[in-house]
């Protein structure tokens, strides 16, 4: 059964069908595996992702998902370090902030932002996460027409 139903229903419906800045690439079986080897306790709701939308970004960069997860060092260099945090980045606003997890505590998920250079726990799936990421409610309705 897939988790990311209303999902990908939902993007065919938003999403500019031949915009390049919304093309991903779907994960294999194998490739998950190897991210669970890797990242033992990964939460499933991401690996599900990965195998049903995919890596790349959605609604022409509105947010970018990645199929690897990566330290602050590696993505901003030295002077971003946070030393005693056991973190790791999946994904980005295109606007400097990071989405990632927590990995010692239980894999929660957390956003980083540059600017304050503050983290945030923010007491939600990936699942919930990436949904208000994509601007759509619970009913699937795009959250920027609801606005407008």
């Amino acid at each position: 059964m897939q988790r990311y139903f209303m999902e990908k229903a939902f993007l065919l419906k938003v999403e500019e069908s031949n915009n390049k800045q919304n093309d991903r690439i779907l994960f294999d079986d194998n490739q998950i595996s190897e991210l669970k080897f890797q990242y033992p306790g990964i939460p499933e709701d991401y690996l599900d992702y990965l195998k049903e939308i995919g890596e790349g970004s959605f609604r022409e960069c509105q947010f970018s998902v990645r199929g690897w997860l990566a330290r602050i060092k590696s993505i901003f260099g030295d002077e971003y370090a946070i030393s005693d945090k056991n973190l790791l980045f999946f994904g980005d606003n295109f606007s400097g902030d990071l989405a990632g997890f927590d990995i010692d505590n239980n894999w929660e998920l957390i956003e980083f932002w540059h600017d304050c250079r503050e983290i945030y726990y923010l007491k939600k799936t990936f699942h919930q996460y990436i949904r208000e990421q994509m601007l759509m409610d619970d009913n699937g309705n795009d959250i920027c027409e609801l606005e407008t």
